[in-house]
């Protein structure tokens, strides 16, 4: 028999590491949205006619 103490708190621990992993995503995903749209910025300023020679000025 299940201790149901024991269960409740391996379930409260695993709820507790799943939203940790949760937050960690959502930071993840944001930092790198925040590397897309800087990446995005200046790749507007670049000469997309330069980029294909290879020389991005």
């Amino acid at each position: 028999m299940t201790d149901p103490i024991q269960d409740h708190t391996a379930r409260v621990l695993a709820l507790a590491a799943c939203k940790a992993a949760q937050a960690e995503t959502k930071r993840h995903n944001e930092a790198a949205a925040q590397r897309q749209r800087e990446a995005a910025a200046i790749g507007a300023h670049l000469d997309p006619d330069a980029l294909e020679q290879g020389d991005p000025t």
